[in-house]
């Protein structure tokens, strides 16, 4: 069974038998991807967190990892949305994003999961950028 968020407690198989016109438990409709609305509209929380990607950037798989901080700061724009204070600095992540022609969408993992990734990398035999030691 899918896990659901702790914020809106629905799952898209229960959402689906309830009604034609789904709402969480909190009366918020769900969006067109079956999320619900309170889920989406909201700051990330402040908090040490883990960046992530497998990059295809020039045709090449590699994986990109970082560590940072989430900042409290108002929502930039609607949806989920945060502020990121990279441990290498902003100046030196952007420098890597946009020399090394990475994607810009990445996973977020709050918390230190930096060794579980490159092991990860290492298990795939995938080329690793580290945003921390640039």
């Amino acid at each position: 069974m899918q896990k659901t968020t702790p914020r809106c407690f629905g799952t898209a198989a229960l959402r689906r038998s309830i009604s034609a016109t789904p709402t969480s438990r909190r009366g918020q409709p769900f969006t067109p991807t079956g999320a619900c609305r309170c889920c989406t509209n909201s700051p990330l929380k402040p908090g040490r967190v883990t960046v992530a990607r497998i990059s295809q950037a020039q045709s090449e798989l590699k994986m990109v990892v970082g560590r940072g901080e989430i900042l409290r700061r108002p929502m930039s724009f609607t949806g989920t949305s945060g502020v990121i204070r990279f441990d290498c600095g902003a100046e030196v992540a952007r420098r890597a994003l946009i020399d090394a022609q990475l994607e810009h969408h990445v996973s977020i993992t709050y918390g230190d999961v930096k060794s579980g990734v490159e092991a990860a990398a290492a298990a795939a035999d995938l080329p690793l950028l580290d945003l921390d030691a640039l």
